[in-house]
């Protein structure tokens, strides 16, 4: 089966509405509330039952530059044939992001964000100024701009 028929028979079994309107709650990791990367910790759980390593500790949502150093020290693992954290992402064309994706933004006045790719260029995503996750277009010159890099868990999807 090639990629883009899977991805869209994965949509269909995935009940977005699941997803949406999850409280934000900095370091959160569940239903009742999550950050940027808890919602994608949280989909990978229930959507594809791959547990993604929490990052528990690893990082503070005010410290830019422990968040750089997280981030950045997991795009090199992609390019090593061992992960500490036994997942690797692969960077993938933006063109060609799917169902379940990951999505990497970066902002100088934000820092980093992620949210999960949909199959029509939008995504789902929280943040605390939003308040709950939502879905919305990725490719909107509020985000697209901001975009530094699209991943995918190696043949997860």
């Amino acid at each position: 089966m090639n990629a883009p028929t899977s991805s869209i028979l994965m949509a269909a079994a995935i009940d977005l509405s699941r997803f949406v309107g999850i409280k934000y709650v900095p370091y959160g990791r569940s239903f009742d509330g999550c950050d940027c990367y808890g919602l994608i910790y949280l989909f990978y759980r229930e959507a594809y039952s791959i547990e993604l390593p929490t990052y528990d500790g690893c990082y503070d949502l005010g410290d830019a530059d422990k968040i750089r150093e997280l981030v950045n020290r997991e795009k090199q693992q992609q390019t090593s044939s061992t992960s500490q954290t036994g997942i690797i992402w692969q960077r993938i064309n933006v063109l060609q992001a799917s169902f379940g994706d990951v999505l990497l933004f970066h902002s100088v006045n934000v820092g980093y964000h992620v949210g999960i790719a949909l199959n029509d260029r939008r995504m789902l995503h929280t943040t605390q100024r939003l308040g709950w996750s939502v879905i919305e277009t990725f490719q909107s010159p509020k985000w697209i701009p901001k975009l530094e890099g699209t991943y995918r868990v190696a043949g997860c999807l």
